[in-house]
């Protein structure tokens, strides 16, 4: 019988990175936002959305040349993750957007706030303290998104 120690050391081994890890806006940005391109967008984030440089994703797609973004929205927490309740609608000061709570009155999209969009895009870096929130909140798009043809 086969020794099974080379393939239990194989397995001990960790995984070798072959080029630095991005994240979606940064990916989309290299791709000079094509898959954006034309459509009006929104974006679900907080204030873990930000690109390699720092900057707020928010920020990143109201400044992509061909694309308009058009909503934002916010889970559990707020845009500033620094509120531990129910969180009302606000707006972003940056770019005047109206942000649709996720976590207020209800935890569902509302449906006027899908009506002028064409694509959502969810941006919510997470450490896995909130997997349950942020999940739903990602289950939730998808079944918004989905309902209405969005991509």
């Amino acid at each position: 019988m086969p020794s099974a120690l080379p393939a239990l050391h194989a397995a001990a081994r960790l995984p070798t990175s072959t080029g630095p890890v991005q994240v979606g806006i940064d990916v989309l940005e290299a791709q000079q936002f094509a898959p954006l391109a034309g459509l009006r967008v929104g974006l679900i984030t907080n204030r873990s959305g930000f690109d390699a440089r720092g900057r707020r994703t928010i920020d990143v797609l109201a400044h992509a040349p061909g694309v308009r973004l058009a909503a934002l929205f916010s889970p559990e927490h707020g845009l500033d993750i620094d509120v531990d309740e129910r969180v009302g609608d606000t707006r972003d000061t940056a770019t005047g957007l109206t942000v649709h709570s996720l976590y207020g009155a209800t935890q569902r999209f509302p449906a006027q706030s899908l009506r002028a969009l064409d694509a959502l895009v969810f941006d919510i870096q997470d450490a896995g303290v909130r997997f349950f929130t942020y999940e739903t909140t990602l289950g939730y798009a998808l079944e918004a998104a989905a309902a209405r043809g969005i991509a």
